[in-house]
This record gives structure tokens, C-alpha cells and sequence, in this order.
């Protein structure tokens, strides 16, 4: 009675050893092999019970096959735990070596002074450099030659220099983390540079200060910035979608006959299946060329029965002595 327990254990313990790539290698899905491991658990589970139950009377043999069954497939062992501790200046919660550690949505996060943050600029071998952008940092030690002391990035090492990215101003006062007042377009910039990092480079932690207060929380300002950023993206997406419906048009200019504006299946960057006739758009309080679909219903606003496309929107207005049903106008000099 006890034998075929203890075979099946045995057999059990054998399945659970074998490495997963052997699997793998044999072409069985992952899900199967989840459900394999699972069912095999379900039955060694029953399996020490029932030994359990007929060897209670034996406490040496008992615990020398829970011991040994637990370390396979039990998840709470019956024997207490050691108690973890810490020496030297690893001793306490939440402490590193070069910086604090602060807890952020569930993961543990370092976090930088500005002043830890200035030792990494790569002037020392053993700290490369690292940068903050936005309040995040990284570490772009294999970027060295670009950012390491006479690179041409250097300057972003050891701080937060956020606003230069898009501002162009690489002295002391333009490398600032501040980045109010900026442009939509600026904004934008800055994400995508944060994306490369993100990308590109290792995350290292959050600097505190602008950012992330002393225990790596987002600040009031670092909500403002994602508002600007929002705000950015939603204001991008209404010009796409005018430059769409709008698109620019070819243009050239000849300094003794003038200017020529014309429009194509392709003008601005936009491809479309019709080509338009040009037309002065107002928006924002400045023009520009554009072409417009002069064939089928209007975008918006006017008669939807109407065979006009878009020419009667009352943000147009004609070129002086052109054709309005020409594809090209010409602008004197």
C-alpha cells in the first residue's frame, strides 16, 4: 500500500526535474507545459497526504519525507525560516551604497541628490557618467565617448539639464531642469528624447528635487509637465489632422517671374488619392498655401449633397487672377 505512493512520488520528482528547454526542444507549448506541471503538483499533493497520513506514528520517517517533498513542490515549508541580516553599511531598510532607495508603484527605485548626482561626470573611472532628464536618471556609461569628460555631450553629465535639449543653450544657466514656458513642439521634443534614454541607456534611478520629492513620489511639478505634454500631443493631432484634410502646397520661386504654387497627389508630405486646386488657408491668425479637394461632399460645415469638396470652408480665399479650377496659381514677385 505504501509503495505505489512512494513510486509515484519518485516519478513525479523525476518529471519535475526535467529542464524546460528539453521541453521546449520537443515542441510542446508553454501553456501544456504549465498544465503538466500542474496536474503533476495536484497529484504529488494527494499523494503526501496520504503518506502523510500512514506514516504520522513515525516522526523520523515523516519528516524526512515532507522535508524532502517540500523542497520540490511545496510552497510553505514547515521549518522557520533564518532570519535575514544585514552587516556593515548594508544594515537597515532601504538603504544603497551612493544614494537612497525609494519605493515607487511596487518597485524599488534609487534615488539621487543632485550632489550624488554631480560625482557621475565621468571624471572618475569607477563612476561613469550618468545624466537626469526630467527628473529621470541614467546611466550612459557606453556612451562615454559622447558623454564622458571632452565629449560632445558632456555638459548633459552629472545634472539635470532638461531645458537645453530643445533650447539649444548649453551654459550654465540654460541647463536647467526647469522647462516652463516652453513650445507644444518643444514639449514633444522632450518626450521623445526621453524615450530614446528609456530606450537606449539604462535607468538608474529619479533625482530628487523638481521632480520626485525624498521619497521618489511625483511632484506637483511633474504633473504640470505631463499636463503641458498633453496638452501638446492634443494640439499636434488637431494640426494632423488639418494638414490632412488641408495639405500644404508645392511651392518654388524665381526671383524675375516670381513664385509658383501647385498642388499634386503628394504636396507637404501628405500622399492622398486627389489632387486639389490651391487655395490661401487662414488659421491661427496666418496663412498658407493648401490644396483643396474641389470633388465630392465637404468635410464639414456645408450642404453634404454638395459636388464641391472642401472649397466653400470659410477659412479659403482664392489667389487674385488665378483659375480657381487650376491645379497651379501663379504669384507675382
Amino acid at each position: 500500500m505504501i509503495l505505489a505512493p512512494l513510486v509515484s512520488i519518485l516519478l513525479g520528482y523525476a518529471l519535475n526535474q526535467i529542464p524546460p528547454e528539453i521541453i521546449t526542444e520537443r515542441q510542446f507549448y508553454k501553456e501544456d507545459r504549465f498544465f503538466l506541471r500542474s496536474a503533476i503538483q495536484s497529484a504529488c499533493e494527494h499523494v503526501v497526504s496520504t503518506v502523510g497520513a500512514l506514516v504520522n506514528k513515525v516522526t523520523p520517517i515523516r519528516h524526512a519525507l515532507l522535508n524532502r517533498i517540500s523542497g520540490v513542490w511545496s510552497p510553505v515549508s514547515e521549518q522557520p525560516q533564518p532570519e535575514v541580516k544585514h552587516k556593515g553599511k548594508d544594515k537597515g531598510k532601504g538603504k544603497q551604497k551612493g544614494g537612497k532607495v525609494g519605493a515607487a508603484r511596487g518597485t524599488v527605485t534609487r534615488l539621487w541628490t543632485r550632489d550624488e548626482l554631480a560625482e557621475y561626470d565621468g571624471s572618475q573611472p569607477d563612476k561613469g557618467p550618468h545624466l537626469a532628464l526630467l527628473g529621470e536618471v541614467f546611466d550612459v556609461s557606453p556612451g562615454r565617448q559622447h558623454y564622458g569628460p571632452g565629449g560632445g555631450y558632456a555638459f548633459f553629465s552629472g545634472r539635470d539639464g532638461s531645458r537645453a535639449y530643445v533650447s539649444g543653450d548649453f551654459t550654465p544657466q540654460g541647463l536647467t531642469d526647469d522647462v516652463a514656458g516652453l513650445s507644444g513642439q518643444d514639449y514633444i521634443g522632450l518626450d521623445d528624447w526621453l524615450q530614446f534614454y528609456r530606450k537606449d541607456y539604462q535607468p538608474a534611478g529619479r533625482l530628487v528635487g523638481r521632480y520626485y520629492d525624498e521619497a521618489g513620489r511625483e511632484t506637483q511639478y511633474y504633473a504640470q509637465w505631463q499636463r503641458w505634454l498633453a496638452e501638446a500631443r492634443a494640439h499636434q493631432q488637431r494640426d494632423d489632422d488639418v494638414r490632412k484634410l488641408f495639405p500644404p502646397c508645392n511651392s518654388e520661386w524665381a526671383e524675375k517671374v516670381g513664385g509658383r504654387v501647385y498642388c499634386t497627389r503628394k504636396s507637404g508630405g501628405v500622399k492622398r488619392d486627389w489632387v486639389g486646386v490651391p487655395r490661401e488657408f487662414f488659421s491661427g491668425g496666418k496663412k498658407r498655401c493648401a490644396c483643396v479637394r474641389e470633388r465630392g461632399a465637404p468635410s464639414y460645415g456645408a450642404d453634404q449633397g454638395a459636388d464641391r469638396g472642401d472649397l466653400d470652408n470659410p477659412q479659403l480665399k482664392e489667389y487674385p487672377g488665378c483659375d480657381p479650377r487650376a491645379d497651379q496659381c501663379r504669384i507675382k514677385p
